[in-house]
């Protein structure tokens, strides 16, 4: 199997964490890649680490310099998956690939991902498999908004099935990878409700020890035994734990906020602490100081957010004084009077 991750600079420390993490359940090194949608910077000793670490370019995504005008850093980031898929393929033909986001902590075999494929093409993983009560945050219709499958984790064979897959998605992520729920686009996640329509040999995994996060904790709860962490029984080993929006701090579930406390679970808490360290072995903080080479324009923001003339020329350039002026939490007040200036707080987020 081959495994890759995306992010820039400011993620690599989440992303050597998962490939160590990857090398103690036995995945070889050279078979763990890390795509850069950034530059290289001399203060960074990339080759200090024992992964490829692959400047994204011309090569692996085609018209990258268009892309990388045109989305937020987030969007760019999934936006190229399908692509890297592709390229490692033409590379590697005969083999599995796992995509897995750069904030996702391995602690069982990845021989596991083998035996969940069988013998489909690809596997998703639902955010959640069961009932939510009303009163849980986040509650049901999130995944309506964002997807009913995690993108941070799938894993594919490259035959026909997988390929027509990949043809389909990099069409839609290329184009039209943005974050704008309300126009029904979530980046590369949302495209993944029609998968199980449009494919064949797509496995839904039920497996409850796959991409465990803040999401989905109201039905999974992780207990340790043995020095071993299990989800809701000890016949379900936690496989890998996505530590999305992860609290550095280690005393909330998520940055995003859950109905879970980090002290009803004594099991969470060494999970976060543990992921914590690593990060911080990982030079964390040194890395988070690094800002994306790639933004987006903000005129070409604003110019894909707001209908052509729903706004004036005055107008504009108050948005753009206010963007680049404005302390974040009088420019969040603002845009609550000014609708139209909405975009601002998003954009400046």
């Amino acid at each position: 199997m081959i495994a890759f991750t995306v992010c820039s600079n400011n993620y690599l420390a989440e992303a050597l964490s998962l490939g160590y993490s990857l090398i103690d359940n036995g995945l070889p090194a050279q078979n763990f890649k890390i795509f850069l949608v950034d530059t290289k910077r001399q203060e960074i000793n990339y080759r200090s680490y024992p992964f490829d670490i692959i400047e994204v370019d011309n090569d692996i995504v085609p018209d990258y310099e268009t892309i990388v005008k045109k989305y937020r850093i987030v969007e760019l980031s999934t936006s190229v998956k399908p692509s890297i898929f592709k390229y490692l393929i033409k590379r590697h033909p005969d083999t599995l690939y796992s995509y897995f986001d750069p904030d996702l902590f391995f602690f069982q075999s990845v021989d596991y991902l083998a035996k969940e494929i069988g013998h489909y093409s690809m596997v998703l993983t639902p955010h959640v498999t069961r009932p939510i009560p009303l009163d849980h945050h986040p509650f049901e219709n999130t995944f309506l908004n964002y997807g009913l499958y995690n993108l941070g984790y799938i894993t594919l064979r490259p035959d026909d099935q997988g390929k027509a897959m990949l043809d389909w998605w990099e069409e839609r992520t290329l184009h039209m990878g943005y974050d704008n729920p309300a126009d029904g686009l979530f980046v590369d996640q949302l495209w993944m409700n029609l998968v199980p329509l449009f494919f064949k040999s797509v496995k839904i995994s039920f497996n409850l020890g796959l991409n465990v996060s803040y999401w989905n904790l109201a039905e999974r709860r992780i207990f340790k035994e043995n020095d071993t962490f299990y989800v809701n029984d000890s016949d379900c080993p936690l496989i890998f734990y996505h530590f999305s929006s992860f609290d550095i701090t280690a005393t909330s579930v998520s940055k995003r906020g859950n109905s879970l406390s980090v002290e009803d679970n004594a099991a969470l808490l060494d999970l976060m602490q543990l992921y914590k360290s690593k990060l911080e072995s990982n030079q964390y903080h040194f890395l988070k100081s690094f800002r994306p080479y790639y933004k987006l324009n903000f005129d070409e923001y604003i110019k894909r957010t707001l209908p052509q003339g729903s706004i004036n020329d005055m107008e504009l350039r108050l948005v753009k004084l206010l963007n680049n002026y404005t302390p974040k939490k009088l420019l969040s007040k603002v845009t609550n009077i000014v609708h139209k200036m909405n975009i601002v707080s998003k954009y400046k987020a």
